[in-house]
């Protein structure tokens, strides 16, 4: 546990850690924004803004305007935060990939590795160690960027929209859907730890994942 916490606190001082996932921050929230400022125009009711209610929905029309049924329409809008957990599946995954070719590369290059070595000989330990650390680190930021962006959501459908159906057993569904995309994310980043333990150069070990 000594050595894993180590580990831990090595790949959060990581320089190329704290820049990666303060970009993925800032990213997940300028698209809040973007969605939350075309909002406006989606939910603004009026004769030609009323394109958003679904069709199943729509029992009828008074004075030009649609008559929505409201638990259908209430029912439509859950589950639409499942569709940005799975396409962040995707890009987590990249970043894991990222995250893990550089965490143990560049110690390689750096000649830290041998260093560490001094202090702990037995090297199976140690490789261990850097595992579990990229495992769990990478999967802790997969959730804090999960998190922000449904923060934001959420802050942007109750201002422009509905929070409704946010409740406890939504809230279950998308902590399975988060905890699958982190899955994702440690798992990317075990595999590129391992290639770049074999590689010992972080370019090569990013290029065989996307080249």
């Amino acid at each position: 546990m000594r050595l894993l916490g180590t580990e831990l606190r090595r790949f959060w001082r990581r320089r190329a850690v704290r820049w990666l996932v303060a970009l993925c921050l800032l990213l997940a929230l300028v698209i809040n924004v973007i969605q939350l400022a075309r909002s406006a125009q989606g939910t603004s009711y009026s004769r030609g803004g009323s394109s958003f209610v679904p069709e199943q929905c729509r029992t009828g029309e008074h004075d030009g305007l649609p008559v929505v049924d409201q638990a259908c329409f209430e029912g439509s809008l859950e589950g639409r935060f499942e569709v940005p957990i799975a396409g962040m599946g995707v890009a987590l995954a990249l970043l894991g990939i990222l995250l893990g070719s550089t965490f143990l590369a560049a110690e390689f290059g750096a000649s830290g590795f041998g260093t560490q070595l001094l202090f702990e000989p037995r090297r199976w330990r140690l490789y261990a160690a850097k595992v579990a650390a990229v495992a769990v680190g990478c999967a802790l930021v997969a959730v804090l960027i999960i998190a922000w962006t449904g923060l934001g959501q959420y802050v942007a459908s109750a201002l422009r929209g509905s929070t409704a159906g946010v409740d406890a057993g939504w809230l279950a569904d998308r902590a399975g859907d988060t905890g699958r995309a982190a899955g994702a994310c440690a798992l990317a980043a075990v595999c590129a730890l391992a290639v770049a333990a074999l590689a010992r150069r972080t370019v090569v070990a990013v290029g065989i994942f996307f080249g």
